[in-house]
């Protein structure tokens, strides 16, 4: 498996993925739901 690190990469770099088209899903503890995050709205990868 990937690091998401690996995969953000990928979707940024790679000329044949469309960034518009992707969506990073993933689960808030705290509100206890499944939060989505459109790729577009990404705007730097810390860590």
């Amino acid at each position: 498996m990937l690091p998401i690190r690996h995969l953000i990469n990928k979707i940024k770099w790679d000329k044949r993925e469309k960034p518009e088209e992707y969506k990073i899903y993933y689960f808030d503890r705290i509100l206890n739901k499944l939060i989505s995050i459109p790729y577009t709205k990404i705007k730097r990868l810390d860590g």
